[in-house]
């Protein structure tokens, strides 16, 4: 048990602040700019928030590359510490996507819980990835990504119980 206890605790103290995705993306030029904000986050921003214009400009705007789109917007901007901007592309992100689930809901709503540090958004963000958690497959990439961040949540709230429980599940 000890030594359970402190895998979790080492993971959990080493683990990343959430800077990318998650989970890979589907959509070659939203995966791109992943790679490009682990390299350079503000170019990286600069460069998202174009993209976005002139997507939202074209006549056939994809709901769900705009989507992905905000998803490594939030991460750029998470990255740099921008964190009311962080979770306001993430929250955009999702209002775009037809449905709750899949893996650009996975990093968008990571993004979003990743970046709130009050103590009712974080209770909050714990029950919305609880619920996302639940729509997931045993042991696949999405629930380690789901259990990663709400083990994050819990630290925050001081539940370190649970925190070390979600993340010892991922990992």
């Amino acid at each position: 048990m000890l030594r359970s206890i402190f895998i979790a605790s080492a993971i959990l103290l080493a683990a990343p602040h959430a800077e990318a995705g998650c989970l890979p993306y589907s959509d070659a030029r939203v995966q791109a700019f992943d790679e490009m904000v682990s390299a350079d986050p503000a170019n990286a921003a600069r460069a998202i928030n174009e993209a976005i214009a002139r997507t939202q400009e074209g006549a056939s705007a994809d709901a769900r590359t705009l989507a992905g789109l905000y998803a490594v917007l939030a991460q750029a901007q998470s990255s740099l510490e921008l964190d009311v901007q962080a979770r306001a592309a993430a929250s955009h992100g999702i209002v775009l996507l037809p449905q709750k689930g899949g893996r650009l809901y996975i990093n968008l709503l990571a993004m979003l819980a990743g970046n709130t540090y009050d103590n009712a958004g974080v209770r909050a963000s714990i029950d919305e990835v609880s619920t996302a958690l639940d729509g997931t497959a045993a042991e696949s990439p999405e629930q380690a990504c789901l259990l990663i961040v709400r083990g994050h949540l819990h630290h925050q709230a001081e539940q370190s119980d649970q925190a070390i429980m979600d993340l010892t599940r991922a990992y």
